[in-house]
């Protein structure tokens, strides 16, 4: 009685660590981008559970079978999909974290067989500035806010920079940030290079 009473509780403790481990789950979207000298792999998944508002996501970035980074998006973070995209030295990686209103940004850099990351949370880096510096628009005041960056706009630049498109459009609001992330130094810098309170129609049939 003992020893099955044990079993239990181990099997128990296994399911709680099993489902804690984020293992749980059911696959719905994958992407795999390799890398341009075609030596590494960025690949995300998507997971979905039925107690879950919203999906987890996980990244995963791969030297052959060595791991140099991973990260994993929990489903109360919210957020709704991951976009990813190589510099064409392969030295360097972007992977953008959408939240419906707004984006956050993680750059990887490699060098050596590791990874160093940064994450840039676009609440405080973009949003802020932006509602501060739009005007105010009545007209728009009851639409849901909605913001991305474009991805057909990410434009690697040498040397080490990475300059990003960000629209924005509710609660009042709509603009146009222009973003650079400049990676040259150790520490990563991110710049709003200009605000402008238009948008371009065509960049709304963008993901």
């Amino acid at each position: 009685m003992h020893h099955h009473r044990s079993a239990t509780l181990l099997s128990l403790l296994f399911l709680t660590l099993w489902r804690g481990a984020g293992w749980a789950g059911e696959l719905v979207e994958r992407q795999l981008l390799g890398s341009p000298d075609g030596r590494k792999q960025l690949e995300t998944k998507m997971w979905i559970e039925p107690t879950w508002g919203s999906p987890r996501i996980d990244v995963v970035l791969k030297e052959g079978k060595k791991t140099l980074f991973r990260t994993s998006i929990p489903p109360e973070k919210e957020a709704r999909y991951v976009k990813v995209s190589w510099a064409p030295s392969s030295e360097a990686a972007l992977v953008a974290v959408n939240f419906k209103s707004v984006e956050d940004w993680i750059l990887i850099r490699l060098a050596k067989g590791h990874a160093s990351s940064t994450y840039f949370d676009g609440d405080k880096l973009v949003m802020e500035k932006m509602l501060e510096t739009l005007p105010f628009r009545d007209e728009i005041k009851s639409s849901a806010p909605v913001g991305r960056v474009p991805w057909k706009t990410v434009r690697w630049l040498e040397p080490k920079q990475c300059n990003l498109t960000f629209i924005f459009h509710g609660i009042g609001y709509e603009g146009t940030g222009r973003l650079r992330i400049d990676f040259q130094r150790e520490k990563p810098t991110f710049t709003i290079t200009a605000i402008t309170p238009t948008v371009d129609s065509e960049l709304w049939e963008q993901n």
